[in-house]
């Protein structure tokens, strides 16, 4: 399902996509400066995006420019179903293709070299190759896309109209293409089982953890897939994936879901300017106050990540939008030109700010000479020859 601002048109649907398998895992394309789609991840069902690792192909040396995938060019068939970290997307030039491919669900995209036509990864998962720009030579890898080599297989000029797998069985790949100075078609076939043949023991794979947005943590959970070594050949025949969860991520303000039509900021949900919704002063019993720090959550799922004792509160009373009034003490720590503040509850806990925020008042006010402070407000009270705001 797809909700748009303007009449439809075809474009729209090619700056979205779904990460296969995958839940949480989005890809959009966002404009950059120069009115071109910029592609960025989310790992979280599209609360935040961020951008991703481009590699240049055949090196380690990271591809710094946006990178805008032209998601009608992807192919579900290019990759066995089962290997569900590995994706290939293209980005679309004048004259060529530039595909990528991840082998850590999108968190950094390896280039392959420039194509015309379609990139693949053989069955077992050992071979990826592609028909070269110049569609006389064939490009394949056998570590992850790490080194390319290169075969010379059309004497000829080729328009090549299909690269696939010819079975998820064999190494075989499947080439129909046709010479520039001919109209018949060519049926080409290519057997790497000659130099790939041994099927994968136990001691020829190792542990990847998968990155997300937040260092290793992937949907509240931290996982670690199990892959063949990259300088080993050989035939990977588990034939599903082996995605494991390895532990639970430590709970941050991330892991907190605001409420329709509020939007996070920092550890608080604000209300969303583009709401039209009017806020009025909310109203409390006596003996309590507005929790303008609880404000705009909904309540976490018990499984969604660890939960740290800072947190607790926050979870049991996510909905209440008045807390009784506390009794608390303040925490501030001088810098030349910033405060940083902590409200320390008698509980122990704080007020639902995982980190001290850092309060920048500019230039005009001299922090050093503050003599008190109103927090929710963000004012400030200092001498200058008398008491002033």
């Amino acid at each position: 399902m797809a909700c748009y601002y303007h009449v439809k048109n075809e474009n729209m649907e090619h700056n979205f996509y779904i990460g296969e398998g995958n839940t949480g895992l989005l890809y959009l394309n966002f404009p950059s400066n120069k009115n071109e789609g910029w592609t960025r991840r989310s790992t979280d069902d599209g609360r935040f995006w961020y951008d991703m690792k481009f590699i240049k192909p055949g090196t380690s040396e990271e591809l710094y420019r946006p990178v805008h995938f032209d998601f009608a060019y992807h192919d579900y068939l290019s990759v066995s179903r089962h290997f569900l970290w590995i994706d290939i997307q293209y980005e679309k030039f004048n004259n060529y293709l530039q595909p990528f491919i991840t082998f850590d669900m999108g968190y950094s995209w390896k280039a392959i070299p420039r194509t015309n036509s379609k990139a693949i990864m053989l069955t077992d998962g050992t071979v990826v190759m592609s028909v070269d720009q110049d569609s006389r030579g064939i490009n394949y890898s056998f570590d992850y896309a790490d080194t390319w080599l290169r075969l010379d297989q059309f004497s000829t000029e080729q328009t090549v109209f299909f690269v696939g797998r010819l079975s998820n069985t064999d190494q075989r790949a499947l080439i129909v293409s046709r010479a520039s100075i001919t109209n018949m078609l060519t049926f080409t076939y290519l057997d790497f089982s000659n130099v790939i043949y041994e099927v994968c023991q136990k001691q020829h794979y190792i542990q990847q953890p998968i990155p997300g947005s937040r260092k290793n943590c992937y949907p509240g959970k931290k996982l670690v897939v199990s892959i063949r070594g990259p300088r080993v050949r050989c035939l990977d025949k588990r034939g599903s994936s082996d995605i494991r969860i390895k532990n639970p991520c430590p709970c941050s303000s991330d892991d907190f879901p605001c409420t329709f039509n509020y939007n996070s900021f920092g550890d608080i949900c604000i209300l969303d300017t583009l709401s039209g919704i009017t806020e009025e002063p909310k109203k409390c019993p006596h003996g309590s106050q507005v929790s303008t720090f609880r404000f705009g959550y909904v309540k976490l799922v018990d499984s969604s990540c660890k939960l740290d004792k800072w947190y607790l509160y926050i979870k049991k009373n996510a909905r209440k939008m008045c807390t009784q009034n506390e009794w608390t003490n303040f925490i501030l720590l001088h810098a030349p030109k910033k405060i940083y503040m902590l409200q320390i509850m008698p509980n122990g806990g704080h007020s639902g700010l995982k980190r001290p925020p850092d309060i920048d008042f500019g230039p005009h006010i001299d922090v050093a000479k503050q003599v008190a402070i109103d927090y929710p407000r963000k004012l400030i009270y200092y001498l200058g020859g008398t008491i002033s705001q």
